[in-house]
């Protein structure tokens, strides 16, 4: 097990989801000695790694998270905090409305499974798109789905340095939809879906590409008083944005 330090500053006003990118850049223009914030080491040359700095929706509220080393660099931007941020022309205040902390205890418990709201998902890749879409059956895309998921998880833990000693176990219950998104003038296949795992994860945490702008986002679900979730297909509901 590990205590991971987990932080959350929710700040006043919001953001729309497509302008968390430009939010992340207004905010690491003021650090930009900081690479957690930006994952940049210049202008040519980028860090890849499990962000430990996360910019997201929560309940409409543009919200940062933080995880282990990355509180101290928000510490740090404090110094630095300017009064207002400029979107593109949208001029938006920067004040803090709370910050919560706490430590998480990152463990996997064989015998027991935790339910996930995942959100804005992007779980294919170049290697696997036309696999995913080449499956017969839905069973088959949703073995797919959760080997993706799996590794995921396992870049997570690699990232905050937890060191996974059990096999980590997901089931995919249910794709509540899927939707076309763009992020940089591309296109990604998203998802939002219900699984669970023996993986206690936590609240917020972004899992998957392009997780630190608001893309797969991970939050507790409650499951129905009989502890079922219905079986949708795969494509019961597409979107496009």
């Amino acid at each position: 097990m590990k205590n991971l330090r987990v932080s959350k500053i929710f700040f006043e006003g919001e953001v729309p989801f497509g302008k968390l990118r430009e939010f992340r850049a207004a905010l690491s223009s003021h650090v930009r000695d900081r690479v957690l914030f930006h994952h940049h080491l210049d202008d040519n040359r980028f860090v890849y790694r499990y962000p430990l700095i996360q910019y997201k929706q929560v309940k409409g509220q543009v919200t940062m998270l933080c995880l282990e080393h990355g509180i101290e660099d928000f510490v740090h931007f404090l110094d630095h905090q300017p009064e207002e941020v400029n979107l593109n022309g949208y001029k938006l205040p920067l004040k803090i409305a709370r910050v919560q902390m706490r430590y998480h205890p990152l463990r996997i418990e064989a015998d027991k499974r935790y339910t996930y709201r995942l959100s804005r998902w992007v779980g294919l890749n170049r290697n696997n798109h036309d696999d995913y879409h080449a499956a017969t059956d839905d069973a088959a895309r949703f073995r797919l789905l959760e080997r993706m998921l799996t590794g995921n998880i396992l870049s997570f833990a690699k990232g905050v340095q937890w060191g996974v000693e059990q096999p980590i176990q997901v089931e995919i219950h249910n794709i509540e939809r899927t939707k076309k998104r763009y992020y940089k003038k591309q296109a990604y296949h998203t998802f939002d879906l219900i699984f669970s795992s023996n993986v206690f994860l936590p609240h917020y945490i972004g899992l998957g590409r392009h997780a630190s702008v608001g893309f797969g986002v991970v939050s507790a679900y409650k499951l129905a008083e009989n502890g079922t979730l219905g079986m949708d297909s795969l494509h019961s509901w597409q979107e496009e944005e």
